[in-house]
């Protein structure tokens, strides 16, 4: 193996390696978006639930 092809084998290593970095960390960010979707969605019926009660009727 020469110089070249030993190059072009560690480009292609840490190609993957920041491929496969990239593509973990998208899916945790999706994760995490979904998370924050679901917990804006029920914001508002947490807030009622926590604010009405001490409102005095």
């Amino acid at each position: 193996m020469n110089q070249t092809q030993a190059t072009i084998i560690g480009f292609g290593v840490v190609a993957l390696m920041v491929a496969i970095g990239f593509w973990g960390l998208k899916r945790s960010v999706d994760r995490g978006v979904d998370k924050m979707d679901r917990t804006l969605a029920n914001l508002p019926n947490t807030l009622v639930d926590r604010v009405l009660p001490r409102i005095p009727r």
